[in-house]
């Protein structure tokens, strides 16, 4: 691109507020300087990205570095990037930073702030000492491990349709260890009620281990005559299993 300068000399009408005027408005002799540089250089690129458009209706210029001095230039330039760019993402950084600090309150209205305050009141009224957790009994705890353990131990001893006495015995620890569950479970609903017992992830488990057992009760009684039976004979080692895994893992 070549460089192409206009230069002319023309007059701009202005009208003052405190000046009513019914002819002509008043006009004021300006200079219009038009100058286009070559952009083959990064110098000139930026110099175009960061024009001063219209400084104080007397100029135009896509780069004014041809008219003004090197020195006036680098002040125009310093002022759009630090006057424009900076001071606006500094003034706007300085509000994202006051609103946090004020934990999101500067948009709530009174009520959501007198709640906010009540709730950081009712934090500071806590005790200064929780009493300790109640310590679980080790009696109840040592024969719950030892009908967990007992569950277990049926896993040593496959199905065995030639010893009818093991299986029958079999059979009935199983429906023992199962029902003992779910009536641990019942009480532990009854204690705690409901809602506190499913709170706790544990007790979800043992509820759902004891359900599937009192499935399984159902299903070996009620479909003794059929082929299915086989399965039903599975489940409570499948039970069992489950058990012995929540133990060791919880």
């Amino acid at each position: 691109l070549k460089i192409h300068e206009y230069n002319s000399i023309f007059r701009r009408s202005f009208l003052l507020h405190h000046i009513i005027s019914e002819g002509t408005l008043p006009q004021l002799f300006n200079l219009y300087i038009y100058i286009l540089n070559k952009v083959e250089f990064f110098g000139n690129k930026i110099t175009l990205l960061c024009k001063f458009s219209n400084l104080i209706s007397w100029f135009q210029l896509p780069t004014c570095s041809t008219f003004f001095f090197q020195s006036h230039v680098i002040y125009i330039h310093l002022f759009v990037f630090i006057g424009c760019m900076i001071g606006l993402t500094l003034f706007v950084g300085v509000v994202i930073a006051n609103y946090k600090e004020n934990k999101g309150t500067a948009l709530l209205t009174v009520d959501q702030r007198r709640w906010l305050d009540l709730k950081g009141r009712i934090k500071l009224t806590q005790p200064l000492h929780i009493p300790p957790r109640p310590s679980m009994s080790m009696s109840s705890f040592r024969l719950s491990a030892i009908l967990v353990l007992a569950n277990s131990a049926l896993l040593f001893f496959p199905v065995n349709l030639g010893v009818p006495t093991r299986y029958k015995v079999q059979i009935v620890l199983a429906v023992i260890f199962t029902l003992t569950f779910t009536i641990e479970c019942i009480m532990k609903i009854i204690a705690l009620t409901f809602n506190g017992y499913w709170q706790s992830k544990r007790n979800r488990f043992d509820m759902l281990v004891s359900i599937l057992g009192l499935g399984w009760i159902i299903m070996h009684f009620s479909m003794r005559p059929t082929p299915v039976r086989f399965y039903c004979w599975l489940f409570p080692y499948f039970l069992s299993s489950i058990v012995s895994y929540c133990i060791l893992t919880l």
